[in-house]
């Protein structure tokens, strides 16, 4: 028996089908994850090695051919590209599509660590490309011309977004940054008989932070910390550096260098109609949807800039995933809705009846929600991809419907 002569038989048994298929697919839809992009893994990475003050000419002899001669011979490897420039080198994998990048990824650690490379060399670094990491929403905030207020408070900013559910981690760029520089006086070096590496050693080990001796004290064992640190300008200062020989006095690090609090060269600008500003991107978790964490994160950053702490930031919305993604699909549903109104009307213009034009209406929308019910099953999301699919299936609908009908 035909499956339309079985339904036709069985009116009550194919309308309970029916609502039962439709209020999955409304369910369905509505825990669907919208996403921009699908999730894709492409065997696609890159190692990143840095070689302070090396020439291009170095990195090539020192870096670039005894990485390229330890990574060529890996299993699937398809491309191998490398750049190499003043003081760092880039090499970009590319694999065959049958290579799972995580599953090489650990052959690709091993072999880096087995090359050999100069003492003074970073230590690569093996970085997979992964389209979702890219940020979901980026927006500037600026105050006027209080650059200094605005770094503090975007930090503060930056602890309560990160809260929010489905966000993983914000970045702040934009803004200098405050640090601590000591120029050394190479004079004065030499006449106390002193290296670069002395200082750095002596400011290290004047910093430091680490668990002690465990103390036992009236039937108890107390654990200890070892903790110098240093808190201010003032007190690196007066840092005891070498005792004067001469005259037996101490000599400190300001005598022979000059310490001072000033930007970090980060070599960037970020400018809000012409005023300091910060660029915040926000990461969000691998599963979580799109849309509501958007949604989640607009308002919460809305409720916080309502506080007396944050009256005078100004907030600007740059880049929206989960705004672009209401955007096509509120373009998915006009397209349903007017290629099924249309098809009716076409169908009642030349057949003149209304029960044909009526069941193309019923089924195009119909088959559109049981689409939801697989999707969700199958754990697809709701990207650009599935979504031009579906368009291109409702397409299909309605001129196979218009077909029909004749």
């Amino acid at each position: 028996m035909k499956i339309s002569e079985y339904a036709i038989k069985r009116p009550v048994f194919t309308i309970v089908t029916m609502f039962l298929v439709l209020i999955l697919g409304v369910v369905s839809l509505v825990n669907i994850p919208l996403k921009l992009i699908p999730e894709i893994k492409p065997p696609v990475g890159v190692v990143v090695t840095n070689y302070p003050g090396a020439s291009p000419e170095e990195v090539v002899e020192k870096i670039t051919k005894p990485l390229e001669s330890n990574l060529a011979t890996l299993p699937g490897i398809k491309t191998l590209t490398t750049t190499s420039q003043e003081g760092a080198n880039f090499i970009l994998l590319q694999f065959s599509w049958t290579t799972h990048i995580d599953e090489i990824q650990d052959e690709i650690i091993q072999r880096i660590d087995l090359t050999t490379l100069p003492e003074d060399a970073g230590k690569p670094r093996f970085l997979k490309f992964d389209p979702s990491q890219f940020p979901v929403i980026q927006l500037s905030l600026s105050a006027g011309k209080n650059e200094k207020m605005l770094r503090q408070l975007a930090q503060e900013l930056e602890l309560e977004l990160t809260k929010v559910d489905g966000v993983a981690s914000i970045n702040i760029s934009g803004t200098t940054a405050k640090e601590v520089k000591v120029e050394l006086n190479q004079e004065k070096l030499k006449e106390f008989g002193l290296s670069h590496s002395d200082i750095v050693d002596l400011i290290q080990a004047n910093n430091i932070s680490m668990p002690g001796e465990p103390i036992l004290t009236e039937g108890k064992q107390l654990t200890t910390r070892v903790i110098s640190s240093l808190d201010s300008i003032d007190t690196l200062k007066n840092l005891t550096v070498v005792m004067n020989p001469l005259l037996g006095e101490e000599v400190i690090l300001s005598d022979i260098s000059h310490v001072k609090l000033e930007n970090q060269d980060d070599r960037t600008i970020t400018r809000t109609n012409d005023n300091p500003s910060v660029l915040l991107s926000v990461l969000q978790q691998s599963d979580a949807n799109t849309a509501e964490v958007s949604k989640a994160f607009i308002e919460k950053l809305e409720k916080l800039l309502n506080e007396d702490k944050y009256k005078d930031i100004q907030s600007d919305i740059i880049f929206d995933q989960g705004e672009y993604i209401k955007q096509a699909i509120g373009n998915i549903t006009n397209s349903l809705i007017l290629g099924g109104l249309f098809a009716m009307v076409v169908l009642f213009f030349f057949l003149k009846n209304v029960k044909s034009p009526l069941i193309i209406g019923v089924s195009i929308p119909y088959s559109v929600i049981f689409t939801f019910v697989l999707m969700y099953f199958s754990d697809y999301t709701l990207n650009i991809m599935t979504l031009g699919g579906l368009a291109l299936g409702i397409g299909m609908l309605v001129d196979n419907s218009i077909v029909g009908g004749y």
